[in-house]
């Protein structure tokens, strides 16, 4: 009987992993990183894709889009479109995207998300990770529009204190006057806090059906 050693038998250990559990990964891919190099290459992509997955899962983010980056470079070099059934190019893009919007780093994330949607601008997930970051890209108009409900709260506030402790004690003549002036900054507000948050739904929508658009041409021209 033969027995394997070495690096093909580091990748015999590695198949026995059930359903390839993400920090038993980590712990081997870790445990073995220098013999697992020299595995053929095809099987070396393969388990580091795995590695990078439980990476992924682990939230270690930053590692995670190191691994992710060099997966999706060599995927082109080395012509590499699946592993196990799986498009490692959108995969890996598409799980990096997250992973920066994780760190905070929206406008790295908003440019992937923005490609990928202009890959497969249908695919839902796509499509909700582009709006998460278009919801955090609030444009001049819109963050006026918060700016004014702000200053419309601060005066109504300002009013209702003016009122409380001077018109009502020295200048009852004037509550009209500023009961319908409180009025006044209210409506305002509401009026700014509905432009702001329905101005910026409309500004996400906009933006998605400018890409989707801005696809179709390209699909149409494929097809012929």
């Amino acid at each position: 009987m033969r027995f394997l050693s070495g690096p093909a038998a580091l990748l015999s250990e590695f198949e026995l992993i059930a359903d390839k559990e993400s920090f038993a990964v980590l712990h081997f891919y870790e445990r073995n990183k220098v013999e697992l190099a020299l595995l053929p290459f095809a099987d070396y992509y393969r388990l580091r894709s795995y590695y990078a997955n439980a990476l992924f899962v682990a939230q270690a983010y930053t590692q995670h889009i190191e691994e992710a980056d060099w997966l999706i470079e060599q995927s082109i070099i080395a012509d590499i479109r699946q592993v196990d059934g799986r498009d490692v190019y959108l995969h890996f893009l598409f799980s990096a995207m997250r992973a920066l919007f994780y760190l905070g780093q929206y406008e790295a994330s908003f440019k992937r998300a923005k490609a990928l949607v202009g890959m497969r601008p249908h695919e839902p997930k796509y499509l909700l990770w582009l709006r998460r970051n278009l919801m955090l890209r609030r444009p001049t108009w819109v963050r006026w529009g918060f700016a004014g409900a702000i200053l419309s709260l601060a005066s109504w506030l300002g009013v209702s204190l003016f009122s409380l402790f001077l018109v009502d004690p020295f200048f009852p003549y004037l509550r009209e006057f500023v009961f319908w002036l409180r009025q006044f900054s209210a409506i305002i507000g509401a009026a700014s806090i509905s432009f702001g948050i329905f101005g910026r739904y409309y500004y996400v929508e906009r933006e998605l059906r400018k890409l989707i658009r801005a696809r179709q041409p390209k699909e149409a021209a494929a097809k012929t």
